[in-house]
Parts: structure tokens; sequence; C-alpha cells
């Protein structure tokens, strides 16, 4: 059975990050703020979810593509968030420029939930993205954690 990715973010990065893990032959489940963003790859064979936190229910990656600190903050918390529906023992990968330092939670997400959501999940904040930055390589991110630990 194909691992599934959710792909949070569809924007001029996300999309093709997205298309290329569908070639691949994952499984993804695609969502953005702007639902329409997400027609393309639900035709192509993603499926789509109506919050970040539908997207990630048991999948075993998800993978954040969002602009700026503030954005990474509203696809992760809250009840409808990524970290609400984030499976123990997924990973969560942030592909965005913004660090984990720069995010302001609020009161119900603490950074050591984030790093440890329900003790097994991981946060990763590492530059996966190959050659034009639009291909995501999870075996990297495998090898990763296998290297480090945490997996």
């Amino acid at each position: 059975m194909a691992e599934t990715v959710a792909f949070l973010g569809l924007g001029l990065m996300g999309e093709p990050m997205a298309r290329n893990l569908l070639r691949g032959g994952y499984s993804v489940r695609v969502w953005n703020r702007t639902a329409a963003r997400a027609a393309a790859l639900k035709q192509e064979g993603a499926t789509g979810a109506s919050t970040p936190g539908e997207a990630v229910r048991g999948a075993d990656f998800c993978v954040c593509m969002v602009a700026d600190p503030p954005a990474l903050e509203a696809v992760l918390s809250g009840d409808s968030g990524a970290l609400a529906g984030l499976r123990p023992g997924a990973t969560l990968v942030n592909m965005g420029t913004q660090a984990i330092a720069q995010i302001a939670f609020d009161q119900t997400v603490s950074r050591q939930e984030l790093e440890v959501h329900d003790g097994a999940s991981q946060f990763i904040q590492h530059d996966f993205a190959q050659g034009d930055g639009v291909a995501i390589d999870l075996e990297a991110v495998v090898e990763w954690q296998a290297f480090h630990g945490v997996r």
C-alpha cells in the first residue's frame, strides 16, 4: 500500500510538489485555503480535504508549504488544524521559509506538543526540495529520520 501524504499549501511551489508526489505513486490528500487551487490535483488523483485536520487524518506524512509564519500557525493550530488530526507516528515536514521559532502559537498548542505530538510524531524543518525546488524527496526525509534516530 502506498504511503499517504497530506500536502497543505498549493501555491507556486506546493502544487508542483504535490503533483510530483502523485506521479511518484504516493496517495496524496491536498488542502489549500483557496479550495479551487486543489481542483487540478483532484482531477489527477489527489483527494481533496476541507480542513488541514481532515487532510492529515491517518496520513503518514504531512508537508506544509505555506507563505509565512501566520499562515503556518493557522494551518497547524486550532480544532481543524493539522496538529488536531495528525496521528501518532506521522511526520510533519515544513517546507516553507519560516522557522518554527517564528510561530506564536495560541494557548492550546505548545512548542513541545509540536515537536513531539502525542509522544510519537516528528517535526522536521529542513530543505528536502530537489533541483528546481518543485520535488520533495520523502525517501530523504526517512533517511534523515533514521540517521537522527527519530523514526
